[in-house]
């Protein structure tokens, strides 16, 4: 991956990636913070990408089958391997939902936990790394170990140390979230690459999403 490019390293043909045809419309355009290079094995990309957290500026209008709910300034993290974007270009995508997606329940669940307790603390280039790396083991392995598996991290170990913590939480049948769980969707298009960002959750919605996952007593994060 290119600086001002920001490739994924995510099989897209793992996710079926099949927007509805009723799925709300989103433009933005893009700049990014806390790039890091990273060195990665798995399936369809192998050697150094970057990582970085995207930062999304809404380009659209309101009407008729324009998203409702996204911010006009949001944030995103990187859900496919095969297409590109690029800063400052402007680009329109699908709403849709995790599992129109593709994502099965548990990696839903998974990523909703990511997303809740450490999206807020990103703040400098390991964290976001380390977040990039757990979405893409998440949704592209099944091992949730970035040592094993078919996709794999072979360097940047500060990274690797705070995404291996978090997986084993976020993984746990016994893991409550210390903040409430988000309501993710994914932005999808046939010529760019596919995000994954949040959209403001009704408090009922909340504390519905909540019982999934009290499941037992809560593990401290890493």
């Amino acid at each position: 991956m290119k600086i001002l490019s920001a490739k994924c390293v995510v099989a897209a043909a793992v996710l079926g990636l099949s927007a509805a045809a009723s799925a709300d419309t989103i433009t933005g355009q893009f700049n990014y913070t806390h790039l890091k290079s990273i060195n990665i094995t798995s399936p369809t990309r192998s050697g150094d990408v970057n990582t970085v957290k995207f930062n999304w500026t809404r380009q659209d209008s309101p009407g008729p089958g324009v998203d409702s709910q996204i911010a006009s300034a949001f944030n995103t993290y990187c859900v496919d391997l095969a297409q590109v974007v690029s800063a400052n270009n402007e680009y329109a995508y699908n709403v849709v939902t995790p599992a129109a997606h593709g994502f099965s329940l548990t990696q839903t669940t998974m990523l909703e936990r990511l997303w809740a307790d450490y999206f807020p603390t990103i703040d400098n280039s390991d964290k976001s790394a380390a977040f990039q790396m757990a979405i893409w083991e998440i949704i592209h392995d099944t091992s949730l170990s970035l040592s094993a598996g078919t996709f794999k991290v072979n360097n940047a170990a500060t990274a690797v140390a705070l995404a291996t913590g978090w997986l084993g939480n976020v993984s746990s049948a016994g893991y409550t979230t210390i903040n409430p769980i988000p309501r993710l969707v994914v932005l999808e298009s046939s010529s760019a690459q596919d995000q994954i960002t949040v959209v403001p959750a009704p408090a009922t919605g909340v504390l519905a999403g909540m019982g999934l996952l009290a499941l037992g007593s809560r593990r401290r994060r890493a």
